[in-house]
């Protein structure tokens, strides 16, 4: 039961975690600090079941890059400018924080998700790591084109930011490699315990992203918080349509990974780069926060999506 708990019906532990987020009674903004950690944990238990001839093999792949670079501006240019787009007619002073949100690299743990749901773990993998070290240049460029917010100091952060993002990806990732060329035979007679192990990292983010935010929308009335809902519904569900016509000039197992990381994204970076730039403007925030619940019923309709799809595959015909 536990098992099932952190592979096919994780949604239910993740809501909960998120509703624990907002309900929960005290003080979490000293949690802070382990989010960066809670990420590494997330990537590391994915990254061990990621076998070094498998990156070795699709480097060899000549259109490899191709396929990196136009998913990568699907990602980080084509998809936040429509949702921005679609977004500004209904509320101009939302639009800016949806789109920012939208502009942020695939999560860590799609990686975890392209695994439960069979798909490319090594292009997913790329995906990632194309994403997040595009993401400290495109994300300022986007952003100054969409907004008339100004931050004082934005562009002076990005080598920083960068650094901080290579640094978060590379460690784990080295740390996870290391430890299968001593303990190979051991990660591949066990391969759910790492993906259950990304889940758990994963579900622990998400109360603790939540817990520690809600004091940008602590004051706010539950219909005040119903437009970045819906805001920020509306920009994952044309996100999803992208990604659906992207997958019809890739295959299947690519598609997967594709989806889950245009979908499951890096919303704990936009928290922590609207907070920074933009602490007094909470709708440069709460999309980032809220879009969690968006995040986890994405994953489940793709899971949902890849098993019929083996069980048609599977029917007699």
């Amino acid at each position: 039961m536990l098992a099932h708990l952190f592979q096919r019906h994780f949604w239910v532990p993740a809501f909960l975690a998120i509703a624990a987020g907002f309900l929960l009674p005290g003080t979490y903004e000293g949690w802070t600090w382990s989010i960066p950690w809670q990420l590494g944990g997330i990537l590391f238990c994915s990254c061990l079941k990621v076998r070094f001839e498998e990156v070795r093999d699709h480097l060899r792949d000549p259109g490899l890059p191709l396929r990196i670079a136009g998913l990568t501006s699907l990602k980080l240019l084509i998809f936040p400018l429509v949702a921005w787009a679609a977004v500004r007619p209904l509320a101009a002073d939302w639009a800016p924080g949806v789109a920012l949100v939208m502009m942020m690299p695939a999560g860590l743990t799609s990686l975890a998700f392209t695994d439960l749901n069979q798909g490319n773990r090594v292009l997913a993998l790329f995906t990632l790591i194309a994403t997040s070290l595009l993401s400290p240049l495109t994300v300022p460029l986007l952003l100054l084109s969409v907004t008339p917010l100004h931050s004082e100091g934005m562009w002076g952060a990005m080598a920083e930011r960068a650094t901080y993002i290579l640094f978060l990806l590379a460690a784990p990732f080295a740390a996870a490699q290391g430890i299968r060329r001593y303990a190979r035979d051991f990660i591949d007679r066990h391969p759910a315990w790492w993906t259950q192990g990304a889940m758990m990292f994963s579900i622990l983010l998400a109360f603790t992203a939540t817990a520690a935010n809600r004091r940008h929308w602590a004051h706010w009335s539950a219909g005040a918080l119903a437009m970045p809902v819906l805001l920020t519904g509306i920009a994952m569900a044309l996100t999803g349509l992208g990604c659906w016509l992207a997958g019809r000039h890739l295959a299947h197992r690519d598609t997967i990974a594709f989806a889950c990381g245009a979908l499951f994204l890096n919303n704990g970076l936009s928290v922590a780069f609207a907070t920074r730039f933009f602490p007094d403007e909470p709708r440069m925030v709460l999309p980032a926060v809220l879009i969690t619940v968006w995040m986890w019923v994405a994953m489940a309709l793709v899971g949902g999506l890849v098993r019929r799809r083996a069980a048609r595959a599977e029917a007699p015909t």
